[in-house]
Protein backbone atom coordinates (compact mmCIF):
# COMPACT_ATOMS: atom_id res chain seq x y z
CA UNK A 1 0.00 0.00 0.00
CA UNK A 2 2.90 2.49 0.63
CA UNK A 3 4.50 1.71 -2.29
CA UNK A 4 1.40 2.21 -4.52
CA UNK A 5 -1.09 4.78 -3.14
CA UNK A 6 1.87 6.46 -0.46
CA UNK A 7 0.32 5.19 2.41
CA UNK A 8 1.70 5.91 5.36
CA UNK A 9 5.86 4.39 6.00
CA UNK A 10 5.03 2.96 9.42
CA UNK A 11 3.30 -0.11 8.95
CA UNK A 12 5.93 -1.31 6.46
CA UNK A 13 8.79 -0.38 9.12
CA UNK A 14 7.34 -2.42 11.81
CA UNK A 15 6.58 -4.90 9.45
CA UNK A 16 10.13 -4.75 8.05
CA UNK A 17 11.26 -5.01 11.63
CA UNK A 18 9.25 -7.63 12.44
CA UNK A 19 10.73 -9.88 9.50
CA UNK A 20 14.28 -9.10 10.37
CA UNK A 21 14.01 -9.92 14.27
CA UNK A 22 12.18 -13.60 13.36
CA UNK A 23 15.54 -13.58 11.12
CA UNK A 24 17.30 -13.27 14.16
CA UNK A 25 15.86 -15.26 16.17
CA UNK A 26 15.74 -18.32 13.45
CA UNK A 27 19.24 -18.22 12.82
CA UNK A 28 20.81 -16.63 15.86
CA UNK A 29 19.18 -17.17 19.06
CA UNK A 30 17.75 -21.25 18.10
CA UNK A 31 21.80 -21.92 17.64
CA UNK A 32 23.75 -23.30 20.69
CA UNK A 33 26.49 -20.71 20.12
CA UNK A 34 28.88 -22.89 18.35
CA UNK A 35 28.56 -26.14 19.27
CA UNK A 36 31.88 -27.78 19.97
CA UNK A 37 31.68 -31.90 18.83
CA UNK A 38 32.45 -34.14 22.51
CA UNK A 39 35.95 -35.16 22.48
CA UNK A 40 34.21 -38.49 24.18
CA UNK A 41 32.21 -39.41 21.27
CA UNK A 42 34.46 -40.73 18.11
CA UNK A 43 33.28 -42.72 15.75
CA UNK A 44 35.22 -46.18 15.77
CA UNK A 45 35.46 -46.14 19.38
CA UNK A 46 33.33 -48.07 21.89
CA UNK A 47 30.71 -45.54 23.88
CA UNK A 48 31.81 -44.78 26.82
CA UNK A 49 30.52 -46.05 30.06
CA UNK A 50 27.85 -44.30 31.79
CA UNK A 51 24.45 -44.91 34.17
CA UNK A 52 21.29 -43.99 33.90
CA UNK A 53 17.89 -45.52 34.92
CA UNK A 54 15.48 -47.29 33.42
CA UNK A 55 11.73 -46.82 33.93
CA UNK A 56 11.74 -48.98 36.96
CA UNK A 57 14.53 -47.38 38.49
CA UNK A 58 17.32 -50.11 38.01
CA UNK A 59 20.69 -48.93 36.31
CA UNK A 60 21.62 -49.32 32.85
CA UNK A 61 24.56 -49.06 30.95
CA UNK A 62 26.12 -48.91 27.63
CA UNK A 63 26.99 -52.85 28.38
CA UNK A 64 24.14 -53.92 28.55
CA UNK A 65 22.91 -52.67 25.05
CA UNK A 66 25.63 -54.88 23.39
CA UNK A 67 24.42 -57.44 20.96
CA UNK A 68 21.82 -55.10 19.38
CA UNK A 69 22.74 -51.87 17.22
CA UNK A 70 21.19 -49.08 19.17
CA UNK A 71 20.07 -45.53 18.72
CA UNK A 72 20.70 -43.86 21.67
CA UNK A 73 18.42 -40.24 21.55
CA UNK A 74 19.72 -37.74 24.26
CA UNK A 75 16.58 -34.76 24.46
CA UNK A 76 15.76 -32.23 26.55
CA UNK A 77 12.33 -33.16 27.90
CA UNK A 78 8.59 -32.32 27.49
CA UNK A 79 8.77 -29.03 27.82
CA UNK A 80 10.88 -28.71 24.20
CA UNK A 81 8.56 -29.04 21.05
CA UNK A 82 11.47 -29.80 19.21
CA UNK A 83 12.11 -32.99 20.89
CA UNK A 84 8.44 -33.69 21.19
CA UNK A 85 8.44 -33.47 17.36
CA UNK A 86 11.53 -35.53 17.40
CA UNK A 87 9.81 -38.82 19.47
CA UNK A 88 6.30 -38.38 17.25
CA UNK A 89 8.38 -38.80 14.21
CA UNK A 90 10.05 -41.39 15.62
CA UNK A 91 6.93 -43.44 17.13
CA UNK A 92 5.43 -43.55 14.06
CA UNK A 93 8.74 -45.52 12.35
CA UNK A 94 9.50 -47.42 15.78
CA UNK A 95 8.07 -50.61 14.59
CA UNK A 96 10.46 -50.91 11.44
CA UNK A 97 13.30 -50.42 13.42
CA UNK A 98 12.60 -52.44 15.91
CA UNK A 99 11.75 -55.13 13.67
CA UNK A 100 15.37 -55.11 12.20
CA UNK A 101 16.77 -55.99 15.40
CA UNK A 102 17.92 -52.40 16.47
CA UNK A 103 17.48 -51.06 19.71
CA UNK A 104 15.90 -47.56 20.51
CA UNK A 105 17.34 -45.50 24.04
CA UNK A 106 15.67 -42.65 24.86
CA UNK A 107 17.37 -40.81 27.19
CA UNK A 108 16.27 -37.67 28.88
CA UNK A 109 17.32 -35.39 32.46
CA UNK A 110 13.27 -35.37 33.17
CA UNK A 111 11.54 -37.42 35.92
CA UNK A 112 10.56 -40.72 34.74
CA UNK A 113 6.49 -39.32 35.32
CA UNK A 114 6.95 -36.78 32.60
CA UNK A 115 8.21 -39.79 30.51
CA UNK A 116 5.41 -41.87 30.86
CA UNK A 117 3.25 -38.71 29.69
CA UNK A 118 5.07 -39.07 26.26
CA UNK A 119 4.46 -42.60 25.92
CA UNK A 120 0.36 -42.23 26.49
CA UNK A 121 0.42 -39.02 24.76
CA UNK A 122 1.85 -40.33 21.35
CA UNK A 123 0.49 -44.33 22.55
CA UNK A 124 3.86 -46.09 22.35
CA UNK A 125 4.59 -49.42 24.40
CA UNK A 126 6.93 -48.85 27.20
CA UNK A 127 9.22 -51.17 25.36
CA UNK A 128 9.97 -47.96 23.74
CA UNK A 129 12.75 -47.81 25.68
CA UNK A 130 13.25 -44.26 28.08
CA UNK A 131 15.79 -43.65 30.74
CA UNK A 132 16.46 -41.26 32.80
CA UNK A 133 19.91 -39.39 33.48
CA UNK A 134 19.49 -38.52 36.85
CA UNK A 135 20.76 -35.14 37.61
CA UNK A 136 22.61 -35.34 33.87
CA UNK A 137 25.23 -37.47 34.95
CA UNK A 138 25.43 -39.32 31.91
CA UNK A 139 25.17 -36.11 29.66
CA UNK A 140 28.33 -35.08 32.00
CA UNK A 141 30.42 -37.98 31.13
CA UNK A 142 29.72 -37.48 27.66
CA UNK A 143 30.81 -33.99 26.84
CA UNK A 144 26.98 -33.11 25.59
CA UNK A 145 25.65 -31.09 29.00
CA UNK A 146 24.11 -28.26 28.32
CA UNK A 147 24.26 -25.68 31.46
CA UNK A 148 21.16 -23.59 32.31
CA UNK A 149 20.02 -24.92 29.12
CA UNK A 150 16.29 -25.23 30.53
CA UNK A 151 14.23 -22.18 30.15
CA UNK A 152 13.41 -20.56 33.61
CA UNK A 153 10.71 -21.13 35.38
CA UNK A 154 10.91 -25.25 34.46
CA UNK A 155 12.67 -25.81 37.19
CA UNK A 156 9.31 -25.59 39.23
CA UNK A 157 7.45 -28.63 37.07
CA UNK A 158 11.29 -30.59 38.45
CA UNK A 159 13.48 -30.23 35.61
CA UNK A 160 16.93 -29.09 36.58
CA UNK A 161 18.26 -25.86 35.60
CA UNK A 162 21.06 -27.78 33.59
CA UNK A 163 19.65 -29.89 29.98
CA UNK A 164 21.87 -32.32 27.75
CA UNK A 165 22.68 -31.28 24.28
CA UNK A 166 20.06 -32.82 21.62
CA UNK A 167 22.69 -35.73 20.31
CA UNK A 168 22.11 -39.01 18.61
CA UNK A 169 24.78 -41.59 18.79
CA UNK A 170 24.14 -44.94 16.08
CA UNK A 171 26.28 -48.43 17.85
CA UNK A 172 26.77 -51.30 16.16
CA UNK A 173 26.34 -54.86 17.67
CA UNK A 174 29.81 -54.62 19.70
CA UNK A 175 29.20 -50.98 21.11
CA UNK A 176 31.18 -49.24 19.21
CA UNK A 177 30.18 -45.89 17.42
CA UNK A 178 28.96 -45.94 13.73
CA UNK A 179 27.55 -42.52 13.80
CA UNK A 180 27.22 -39.12 15.67
CA UNK A 181 24.87 -35.99 15.39
CA UNK A 182 25.25 -33.12 17.62
CA UNK A 183 23.49 -30.34 16.02
CA UNK A 184 24.08 -26.79 16.93
CA UNK A 185 20.84 -25.55 16.38
CA UNK A 186 17.79 -26.75 19.00
CA UNK A 187 15.02 -26.59 15.80
CA UNK A 188 17.35 -29.05 13.64
CA UNK A 189 16.83 -32.96 14.41
CA UNK A 190 17.60 -36.05 12.34
CA UNK A 191 14.82 -37.88 10.62
CA UNK A 192 14.19 -41.58 11.51
CA UNK A 193 14.82 -42.03 7.61
CA UNK A 194 18.06 -40.59 8.25
CA UNK A 195 18.86 -43.53 11.11
CA UNK A 196 18.05 -46.42 8.52
CA UNK A 197 20.40 -44.93 6.17
CA UNK A 198 22.95 -44.77 8.77
CA UNK A 199 22.31 -48.50 9.77
CA UNK A 200 22.17 -49.86 6.11
CA UNK A 201 25.42 -48.06 5.29
CA UNK A 202 27.24 -49.90 8.02
CA UNK A 203 25.63 -53.28 6.72
CA UNK A 204 23.06 -53.02 10.28
CA UNK A 205 20.11 -53.40 8.64
CA UNK A 206 19.11 -54.46 5.28
CA UNK A 207 19.71 -52.42 1.71
CA UNK A 208 16.25 -52.42 1.17
CA UNK A 209 13.70 -51.97 3.73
Amino acid sequence: AWYAKGAPVLPLALAAESWIAFLVYAYWFSTFGGRDPSMKLVVGSALPEFQVKNISGEAVSPRQFIGKPTIFIFYRGNWCPFCMAQLKELAARYEEIRQLGVRVAMISPQPHGNTVEIARKFRIDLTFEFFTDEGNAAARSLGILNLHGTPMGMQALGYDSDTVLPTVIITDRDGRIVWVHETDNYRIRPEPEVYLEVLRRNGLAPAVL
